[in-house]
């Protein structure tokens, strides 16, 4: 059984209630950063929207995460039901160019969970795992050109791992020591190795997080 919604915060014949301004998204998963603010109430921020949990969340420290949760609208003010909060696996982002990784990987670019947001890059991949999978490490290295601060290269390094199944998963990095945009944004190119073996690079629009 779902928590109950408080009447206060969702009465339908309330003015300015979430049935005049938009219908409840039910059952929805998405990214999100958990956080506290000076109060030290926690909330989620995605895509530049922040989001208030209907009942509290564990915290331990801001992080990206996958949520599924019931969201509701009241005015401009967003609630959600949450059902489960999954913190992401972290990647490496370093300066450091003699970490290795030269293991190909697919990143699916059109993928809702391949994303730029709140400073922390996230990517959904494919890769070969063995039979009896290894530790993997990815790194997102900074500082390879020094006219470009934002020119990256991913990296993956299997450690041997075999090539008993093609598994997809998602990588977040918190990029935000980057260089700070200001109000605006700057174009991030990153390169890496496909399964294949052919190089590829893509961008994307970065605003660090203030």
């Amino acid at each position: 059984m779902k928590d109950y919604v408080p009447e206060d915060v969702f009465n339908p014949d309330a003015p300015g209630s979430y049935y005049e301004s938009a219908p409840p998204e039910l059952d929805v998963t998405f990214l999100a950063t958990i956080a506290k603010d000076s109060k030290g109430i926690v909330y989620l921020l995605s895509n530049g929207r922040k989001i208030e949990p209907l009942r509290p969340l564990k915290f331990t420290r801001r992080q990206r995460v996958m949520v599924k949760a019931d969201l509701y609208y009241r005015g401009e003010s967003i609630y959600a039901m949450v059902e489960w909060v999954e913190p992401l696996d972290e990647g490496v982002f370093t300066r450091d160019a003699s970490v290795s990784g030269s293991d190909g990987l697919d990143v699916e670019l059109d993928s809702s969970f391949t994303e730029l947001d709140d400073g922390y890059l996230t990517l959904f991949y494919s890769s070969w795992w063995g039979e009896h999978p290894v530790h993997h490490d990815f790194y997102l290295v900074s500082g390879l050109k020094a006219d470009d601060p934002y020119y990256l290269e991913l990296r993956h390094n299997a450690h041997g791992d075999g090539k008993y199944s093609k598994e997809d998963g998602i990588i977040s990095f918190d990029i935000n020591s980057l260089p700070p945009t200001g109000d605006g944004t700057e174009t991030i190119h990153i390169k890496w190795n496909t399964i294949e073996g052919n190089e590829v690079i893509a961008s994307f629009e970065f605003k660090s997080r203030k």
